[in-house]
């Protein structure tokens, strides 16, 4: 059956048909005979949520700029969808010209969190690729990933041929070229994947090192095979203009976000001790305020979109958003175009634009405080007046929300029940501002996580608290919160746990999780699909301990599954970060303050004044 016959036949029969079909405004349809390379690009999850993720648009746009390079798309399919390319023998295909992935040179996987793990399994699958890396053959397309999830690659070390550490855009269009030479040259699929590793910064192999286990069953040793680097840094590119993409994909209705998204800057300076993405994105790169001018204008031509995301870490640390806003509003405002922010940071920026906040849309302000002590927020070394913080929620109401949303964080190192505490008194103060403007408390959602311990972070040597202490965490709150105005929201403890796996995971775990697919893992992230008696039984079966993987503090000697893999932020600095957290002690802002030595290349780290 050719794949345009079976589209025929089942798409009245699956949900969300306009998913499978592409066409989408500013999609790109080359003739893959006139290419020297053809690249199947993915977020491995539904495509509502990777139409979402700016990264995916991003790379799709600036391979496809290059004449000799074709980029397409696939995303995981729904269960129905999967069930019926199981039925009719058709391989995964992609969006644009219903190519079978496995015709393709490479296949590169965009890893936005460890629930997306099983959903690469289930792709290969689906796509008639072998799992294991050890059984493809030089047809077969070469497996990459990359993304902010793969800092602790090793859960994936048995099926993925290559992983792509820190920035994409540079290094992306270097393999891709380079993977034409060398296919060119006619050597064997393994010397293929050494070279590219050999010539190209960033690149890891995980089947040409190999780990030794000491009788504990702590890593005593990860070496490589010869020619292979000892330690793998991350790529990153110094200047964001280099790579401008003015003409994203436009992706259907269903999608999670469709809005402009404006890059301030990449990486992040505050800090934040459990944050992985902090760590990895640096150095911090800023870009002007014309050049993100511009980009807004072409953006706004070429999507009609009625919405600018002010995009990046800590969009509220961006030292010209006052500038910015004021011509974005002046230029988009009659157009009726709207103006949002992510999460903000409490911070003195906040104070100086009352213009932005009066101009932004009147959905729901989000803000970040994450706990709800002084003590914790010394240790997880993000500070905040709680005072300015109530002062910035009743500008808010005085300007027109009625509510307002908060994450906070249950199970980090050193929380007790006296922080549980204070995050119920703060949601409730935050509903009481409002009672003085309009007479009645507001509408506040908090969305509370369970801390997972993240590779590369201070906190990555911490222990993660146990499934008891994260169910009576969550009691406690919700006990103490009374007003129906007040909505909490907890992520489900099981999910977290496995994602903690998955995170401090080493090579023993990538076995469990293939048995774990093989017993119907898949969609982990989604919880209406998410199985968890499917990892209860691998887990079991592959005898991994939750004790050993997740609720021990390391030693800061001990070898770490990804102790060969570094961003730019030195294994020093976090260490040096994990004793200050254990003391309570904040380390300033480096942005406004002096540098701390993270690490990081100072010669591209943008800092106020200098």
């Amino acid at each position: 059956m050719q794949i345009s016959e079976f589209l025929q036949r089942t798409l009245l029969w699956v949900k969300k048909p306009s998913q499978y079909i592409g066409g989408e405004w500013n999609s790109v349809r080359k003739d893959l005979s006139k290419v020297h390379t053809k690249f199947c690009l993915s977020f491995p999850d539904t495509y509502a949520i990777g139409m979402s993720y700016h990264g995916l648009k991003l790379l799709y746009e600036l391979v496809n700029q290059c004449d000799d390079l074709a980029c397409e798309r696939v995303f995981t399919p729904l269960p129905d969808f999967a069930d019926k390319l199981q039925k009719y023998q058709i391989p995964l295909f992609t969006l644009e010209s219903k190519t079978p992935v496995k015709e393709f040179d490479l296949w590169g996987f965009s890893i936005g969190s460890e629930a997306n793990w099983t959903n690469i399994l289930q792709m290969l699958f689906l796509s008639q690729i072998p799992i294991l890396a050890k059984d493809r053959s030089n047809h077969d397309p070469l497996i990459i990933a990359g993304g902010n999830g793969v800092y602790n690659p090793e859960p994936g070390a048995l099926f993925l041929d290559l992983v792509a550490l820190g920035d994409g855009e540079e290094t992306l269009i270097q393999l891709l070229r380079l993977d034409h030479t060398l296919r060119q040259s006619k050597i064997s699929r393994q010397e293929r994947i050494q070279e590219l590793v050999r010539q190209i910064p960033g690149l890891y192999a995980p089947q040409f090192y190999e780990v030794f286990y000491n009788p504990d069953r702590t890593i005593a040793e990860i070496r490589p095979q010869s020619g292979m680097p000892t330690t793998v840094k991350a790529a990153y590119i110094s200047n964001l203009e280099t790579f401008q993409a003015t003409k994203p994909l436009v992706g259907y209705s269903d999608t999670v976000h469709n809005r402009i998204f404006l890059e301030l800057m990449r990486g992040c300076t505050r800090g934040c001790r459990y944050c992985e993405a902090g760590m990895v994105y640096r150095p911090l790169r800023i870009q002007p305020v014309d050049t993100l001018i511009q980009e807004a204008v072409d953006l706004f031509a070429n999507t009609g979109y009625e919405e600018i995301c002010l995009y990046s870490l800590a969009s509220s640390d961006y030292p010209y958003l006052g500038e910015l806003s004021r011509k974005l509003i002046e230029l988009f405002g009659p157009k009726g175009v709207g103006i949002s922010l992510p999460s903000l940071r409490i911070n003195e920026q906040m104070k100086i634009l009352p213009e932005l906040i009066a101009a932004v849309r009147k959905r729901t302000l989000t803000l970040a405080p994450e706990v709800g002590s002084e003590r914790m927020r010394n240790i997880i070394n993000k500070p905040m007046d709680p005072t300015e913080m109530l002062d910035m929620v009743q500008r808010a109401y005085q300007e027109g929300w009625d509510s307002v949303k908060l994450y906070f964080m249950v199970g980090l190192p050193f929380q007790d029940q006296e922080d549980y505490q204070g995050i119920a008194e703060m949601l409730q103060q935050i509903s009481d501002v409002r009672r003085a403007i309009h007479g009645k408390p507001g509408y506040v959602t908090a969305s509370i996580a369970n801390f997972v311990p993240k590779p590369q972070t201070p906190f990555q040597w911490a222990p993660m608290a146990t499934r008891e202490q994260l169910i009576n965490a969550q009691r406690t709150i919700k006990k103490l919160l009374r007003s129906p105005r007040v909505q909490v929201n907890f992520h489900d403890v099981n999910l977290s746990l496995l994602e903690g796996i998955l995170a401090r995971g080493n090579r023993k775990i990538s076995e469990a999780m293939i048995t774990a697919w093989r017993n119907g893992a898949y969609l982990d992230g989604w919880n209406e699909h998410f199985n968890s008696s499917a990892w209860t039984q691998a887990l079991a079966t592959h005898q991994i301990d939750l004790d050993f993987y997740l609720h021990r503090e390391i030693p800061t000697s001990e070898i770490l599954p990804w102790s060969h893999l570094q961003c730019a932020v030195s294994p020093q600095f976090l260490s040096r970060e994990w004793q200050k957290a254990k003391e309570q002690q904040i380390t300033t802002h480096c942005l406004t303050d002096h540098c701390h030595g993270c690490g990081a290349d100072q010669a591209h780290c943008y800092r106020l004044g200098h």
